[in-house]
């Protein structure tokens, strides 16, 4: 089911969790695949993604899982 796959996004990223600043943001395919972000290296606390819109233009957006990496 493809219910509350994310469509348009954004992430951000703070040092404190008050002041944010965008780092990516794009559109994902209505697709079950993995959805991967990729954005310069930068030194922060912090990191969301916000759900702009959903694939199928449903009023709602979910996200399974999430996993940030470290550039090396």
């Amino acid at each position: 089911m493809s219910n509350g796959r994310i469509g348009s996004w954004a992430v951000e990223v703070s040092d404190a969790g008050y002041k944010w600043r965008e780092v990516a943001a794009g559109e994902w395919p209505n697709s079950k695949q993995t959805q991967r972000v990729t954005w310069e290296p930068t030194d922060v606390r912090y990191v969301r993604l916000i759900a702009k819109s959903s694939a199928n233009g449903q009023p709602y957006a979910s996200v399974a899982e999430i996993e940030v990496t470290f550039a090396e």
